[in-house]
């Protein structure tokens, strides 16, 4: 069925395999290499590295590669092969595109089950490896793999790999934020290396960076792999190949979380290998993750170390699923410092760090902390606050021993680093370890909270909109007897609406003969008439954004009722709102904009349906949020030359204030005098009623809850729209 049109018109409104030579020995790759604007020093596992160890790849990368990596700033980059969508983030996005609150519990409720939970559990699928199993009573389960060969490792499948990537870049849109993350892509060079450390520890049930050349199944590839790479030997679904790595389940000095979230890496590679031998646990297996990581980049890192921070868990609303075992959640602050092109840098010391205090407070209780010790490792400064009791004197890392009582739902954490002192010139002689001439004493704190995803908790969204929606009532039904609701997103990014359609739950509230059931069509209005379905929704619940609807508190009271979330560029747009059944009534087509982070502005709204008198009126509601000029338009005879038949023959307006049920205008001829009508015949001429007998009115209106109720004036029903615009001031 093809959209029906309205009317709705512009105006100017405020609206991301080789075998690596080694190291020279005695070189020092920090101060011994000189470093360009094209070429850096890439450490690949800062967690073994010091000052003069080899441990490290050289590689020629832009700094036109780095800069790509991060999110564009012109929307119009961003955005540009974003599509409408019914429905938020979906996992086949671009990542630069994604762009929701961290710090709203709804919205990060809504992407962790977009985004997060369809392959929460997902395992991967191998090809050309196992042919058999031996007995061997020294293996895991008493059995040892046979391979297809020594050195074929086969490959873990795309869709398992993607998977990956896309929980790794959630982490750290987490950690950095919409606009100061760099996404990682897989790098297709280094993935061997992983496919074979994988294979390599399954062959010989071993997890180690440096495999031995005399082993079953040895390679140079395999060693590459091993040496450089995150390793693990835990399940093999999705979530554990990041989340565990982010937890770091017995480490105090937390190498495999700094590795993740790097702001500097750009590159990735997984590799995965089942181990399990009788087919007790499929999910068991050995997992080899790659992140490089280019620590002597220092153009693309901020030369303020607090600017370069990273804090675990990361500030905001944290889904507890994402902290799975809280006995061995590490919270750790962790400073990278960027490195100058003579290759000095600003790094901590122990002298530096001497007065050094932490403090947490959980639900405004302020948790005691003991044993306090911190790591200064090479290019990174960490603090590590354990939530476990154990006792490890002399490992390395800042910890602490925190009462683990209470962590969970709904508890938020503020953790407070006071005294932290760095260099304040970049001065530093020929040690890497000796203090810097002078210093700067800084503090830093940040909050985080724990929730459970599986709750909903109701909270109004603060859009940033100025216009937050409009309702309209009428009687619809089905074919003509239908009521279309027009909307304008006026920017240049995306903006996320709500779109409503209330029936049956409608009695609840006193209404007489509320249509049965309501289905919502959504239709992007296009200059060529094509006008395409982006989608439609028949029962709320069906909706895969519900919890997001019912946490904005959007979703109807009845589960035969139309409801959608929908993510929309810049455009005109129309909601059809029927009852599929036929048998018609009253029903309310609602469209709110429940965006608080885009700038763009749902701008431009109308309802279209049969106009009567007292319950057979139309009645739009409308929400404003900034003092505004809008023009209200109850448009009937003037419908006829875009094709609509049975049009009302004329028309009368009343607008309500609701906060007093005040009425603040009424018109049934816009050629009145009255109010700002006069702009009609001057700066507005342009957008004019059509006839006479339509009614219109243009005033000032503060922040709050309106009502525009239109009526047949001559009591004849028939088909009318009623449109609200903001217009410019007067002059």
């Amino acid at each position: 069925m093809k959209p029906r049109s309205f009317s709705l018109f512009a105006l100017p409104l405020l609206a991301f395999g080789q075998t690596l030579p080694p190291a020279p020995s005695g070189t020092d790759p920090v101060h011994n290499s000189p470093l360009t604007d094209t070429e850096f020093i890439w450490f690949t596992n800062p967690g073994h590295l010091s000052s003069t160890e080899g441990d490290y790849t050289r590689s020629t990368i832009s700094q036109a590669e780095l800069a790509a990596a991060l999110v564009p700033a012109d929307p119009a980059v961003r955005y540009a092969n974003f599509k409408p969508r019914v429905g938020t983030v979906l996992p086949t996005d671009d990542p630069k595109t994604w762009n929701w609150d961290r710090a709203d519990r709804a919205q990060m409720q809504d992407a962790y089950y977009q985004l997060l939970e369809p392959s929460w559990n997902q395992l991967p699928v191998w090809t050309n490896w196992v042919t058999g199993y031996t007995p061997d009573a020294a293996a895991a389960g008493g059995y040892r793999a046979t391979f297809h060969k020594a050195g074929d490792a086969g490959g873990t499948d795309p869709a398992w790999r993607n998977s990956v990537y896309l929980h790794l870049n959630f982490a750290r849109y987490l950690s950095f934020g919409a606009n100061h993350v760099r996404y990682v892509t897989e790098d297709p060079k280094v993935l061997p290396w992983v496919q074979h450390a994988a294979y390599w520890m399954a062959g010989n049930d071993v997890v180690t960076h440096t495999p031995g050349s005399s082993s079953l199944f040895y390679s140079d590839l395999a060693y590459q792999g091993c040496f450089r790479s995150n390793l693990d030997d835990d399940y093999q679904t999705v979530n554990v190949s990041v989340w565990t790595y982010l937890v770091d389940p017995g480490n105090y000095y937390p190498g495999h979380r700094m590795s993740l979230l790097n702001d500097g890496a750009t590159r990735v590679a997984v590799g995965s290998f089942q181990v399990d031998p009788v087919g007790l646990d499929p999910s068991w297996g050995h997992n080899a993750l790659w992140i490089r990581d280019p620590l002597g980049a220092a153009p693309a890192l901020e030369r303020d170390p607090l600017k370069t921070v990273t804090v675990y868990p990361s500030p905001g609303y944290i889904p507890c699923p994402l902290l799975a075992d809280a006995s061995v959640c590490n919270p750790a602050f962790e400073v990278m410092f960027s490195v100058t092109f003579d290759g000095r840098n600003a790094i901590l010391s122990d002298a530096m760090s001497k007065n050094l205090s932490v403090s947490v407070r959980r639900n405004g209780l302020e948790i005691p902390i003991k044993d306090a010790r911190w790591s200064n490792q090479t290019f990174y400064f960490t603090v590590n606050l354990a939530w476990d009791d154990r006792q490890e004197p002399g490992t390395a890392g800042y910890y602490a021993q925190l009462d683990p009582s209470g962590f969970g739902d709904d508890q938020t954490y503020v953790v407070t680093y006071r005294g932290i002192q760095f260099a304040t010139d970049n001065v530093l002689g020929p040690s890497i370890d000796q203090d810097p001439i002078a210093y700067s004493t800084r503090d830093f704190s940040y909050t985080f909270t724990l929730f459970n995803p599986e709750k909903v908790v109701q909270q109004y969204a603060v859009t940033r909109s100025k216009i937050v929606g409009i309702s309209g009532r009428s009687n619809i039904g089905t074919g003509d007897d239908i009521e279309v609701a027009g909307f304008q997103i006026t920017g240049s990014e995306p903006l996320r609406v709500a779109l409503r359609a209330q029936g049956p739950g409608l009695a609840s509230q006193g209404v007489k003969n509320p249509a049965s059931s309501t289905q919502v069509r959504l239709f992007q209005i296009q200059a060529d008439g094509s006008n395409p379905e982006i989608g439609s929704n028949r029962g709320w619940r069906k909706s895969p954004n519900w919890r997001l609807l019912q946490s904005c508190l959007l979703s109807p009271t009845a589960d035969n009722e139309a409801a959608l979330v929908a993510t929309l560029p810049p455009g005109l747009y129309t909601a059809e709102v029927s009852d599929p059944t036929g048998v018609g009534g009253v029903g309310i087509a609602e469209i709110y904009s429940i965006d608080t982070v885009s700038q763009s502005q749902l701008s431009g709204i109308s309802s279209r349906a049969v106009v009567g008198t007292g319950e057979q009126a139309l009645v739009a509601g409308f929400i404003i949020t900034s003092p505004m000029t809008v023009m209200i338009r109850a448009q009937g005879p003037s419908l006829e030359k875009q094709g609509v038949s049975n049009v009302v023959r004329a028309t009368k307006l009343a607008l309500v204030r609701i906060s007093d049920m005040t009425t603040l205008a009424t018109n049934s001829g816009w050629k009145s005098a009255a109010y700002q009508n006069d702009r009609f015949s001057t700066d507005l001429a342009g957008v004019a009623p059509g006839s006479a007998d339509e009614a219109a009115v243009i005033l000032h209106l503060e922040p709050g809850t309106y009502t525009a109720t239109v009526e047949a004036a001559d009591g004849v029903p028939g088909v009318g729209l009623v449109e609200v615009y903001q217009v410019p001031d007067a002059a």
